[in-house]
């Protein structure tokens, strides 16, 4: 059996819940137009509530801008294509991906509900337009993320950029941080998430890319001290129970007793617990329960993971089920 490995699983990128935006708002804006595309899921009365397929940015509750519809016809024997403006709105409502329009005033000929209605069919292409004024800084940062994952050379001139104008915008130091561990090059992904930490010392994301820094450099005792100090921070972590289970299961070829045996499998339960669909935990815990001499737990987690539709689900079948083995001969 391979050596387990982490990196396969956990990369952890600034863009999760825990991380929190830059506590000083002077830095220089920009006025600027934002865009955003869906598609119509209903219309109620005046309240238009379209899905969201494209766009970085999404609009606050209350701001005004102008909805187009897309349209296609045939002009001199060629289709052609584009957008029309059909209205003002004003954001009423976010719920994750579905927003709420309030549409305001219409600009084509739809008098009558039934007008309207036709001309707002549902999955119609929508376009909603707006101005709004976003700091430099934060402009800097969601450029990176966007190209964050397709080209991480130009996303990393976009955090640095980020960081010139602001210094202690933590996220941008973090996804620094990320993206050189990628690279392999974890002493440098230390020194960013450090200085992370030193500005968001509870970020529990932060923690955990520590903790994942030091472990793909074999420094369990300091990848364990991480984790521990994320679990502190929020208990819930599913990730972070998981990799301070690791840690300790590294730790045991220093110190093994059946104590420290049972917190291993402990902290892989709780992450489990919290996260029960997890197909990669359970190939780990499968691969150290069989390491404990729990064959049966691990041929069960084998199994869990083929339920799951994991990637190495007949491999660990083979590995961890006798029957499945016999079956297969």
């Amino acid at each position: 059996m391979k050596r387990l490995l982490l990196t396969t699983f956990l990369t952890f990128t600034a863009c999760l819940v825990y991380c929190k935006s830059p506590e000083k708002p002077e830095y220089p804006a920009d006025t600027l137009s934002y865009e955003f595309y869906g598609t119509i899921a209903s219309l109620d009365s005046s309240v238009l509530t379209v899905r969201r397929t494209f766009g970085d940015f999404l609009p606050e509750t209350g701001t005004e801008g102008t909805l187009s519809k897309s349209f296609e016809l045939k002009m001199f024997n060629e289709m052609t294509n584009g957008w029309i403006e059909i209205g003002q709105s004003i954001v009423k409502y976010i719920n994750k991906d579905t927003i709420a329009f309030d549409v305001k005033s219409v600009l084509t000929d739809t008098d009558t509900d039934s007008n309207k209605s036709e001309y707002f069919k549902p999955f119609s292409e929508i376009k909603f337009t707006w101005a709004g004024s976003i700091p430099r800084d934060d402009l800097a940062y969601k450029t990176g993320m966007s190209y964050y994952n397709k080209d991480n050379d130009i996303a990393m001139q976009y955090f640095e950029r980020t960081l010139k104008l602001n210094p202690e915008y933590h996220k941008a130091l973090n996804m620094l941080g990320v993206i050189k561990q990628s690279k392999n090059e974890f002493d440098s992904a230390i020194v960013y998430f450090e200085r992370a930490l030193a500005l968001d010392g509870r970020n529990v994301t932060y923690l955990k890319n520590m903790a994942m820094a030091w472990f793909a450099q074999g420094k369990y005792r300091e990848s364990h001290d991480y984790a521990c100090q994320a679990i502190t921070f929020d208990s819930t972590d599913a990730q972070a129970h998981f990799l301070k289970g690791m840690t300790q299961y590294y730790l045991l070829k220093v110190s093994s007793t059946d104590e420290t045996k049972q917190q291993v499998t402990k902290e892989l339960d709780i992450a489990l617990n919290l996260d029960p669909n997890n197909n990669y935990f359970y190939s780990q815990r499968a691969y150290i329960r069989n390491e404990f001499g729990d064959h049966e737990g691990a041929c069960n987690d084998a199994k869990k993971v083929e339920m799951l539709g994991g990637n190495d689900a007949e491999m660990l079948m083979n590995a961890y089920c006798t029957n499945h083995k016999k079956e297969k001969q």
